[in-house]
């Protein structure tokens, strides 16, 4: 999160105004399977660089008008996606099966990085930011089951990416 962060003020400084994260992340419900395109709606934030951008009261968002765009150029490519929460973490390897258990029954999906920090510092600096994130792992069975070379997740990665680079100025 730091690290993303650092980048995205920089070029906030350069005038940048709208940032789309594509990133992986690991399933924490069976709903989000490997290869599966995950579209955040909201943030948990268990990660320290938010809060030095927003209270904790503040719950963290993508841009509601930048995410709408996103779910309407997914649609109109044939790119299918599932909307819900993300929990970003910046503990590696501490996702413990009652906080996978807990956040699943809440509407999070995935657990991921960066996306409560990236969203955080967008409303502090008033700019717009979503996210991308494509089904890596799972960590909701009872073992870690990795997949990070699946050719599920390298295809929708290439999708992704060759839909947004045509079709970013529509954005």
């Amino acid at each position: 999160a730091p690290v993303a962060v650092s980048l995205l003020e920089i070029l906030v400084a350069a005038g940048i105004r709208r940032f789309l994260v594509l990133s992986e992340a690991g399933s924490l419900n069976p709903i989000a399977g490997i290869g599966e395109l995950i579209v955040p709606t909201f943030a948990i934030r268990e990660e320290g660089t938010s809060y030095h951008y927003l209270p904790p009261s503040v719950i963290a968002k993508p841009s509601l008008d930048l995410l709408k765009s996103i779910k309407e150029l997914l649609s109109k490519v044939g790119i299918p996606f599932k909307e819900g929460g993300v929990w970003t973490t910046d503990a590696p390897f501490r996702e413990t099966p009652s906080k996978v258990h807990a956040y699943s029954k809440i509407g999070v999906l995935a657990v991921d990085m960066e996306c409560s920090a990236i969203f955080s510092l967008s409303i502090y600096r008033k700019v717009e930011s979503a996210a991308l994130l494509v089904i890596t792992d799972t960590l909701w069975e009872d073992v870690w089951k990795p997949a990070f070379e699946d050719p599920r997740v390298v295809s929708v990665e290439k999708r992704v990416s060759e839909s947004l680079v045509m079709y970013w100025r529509e954005l």
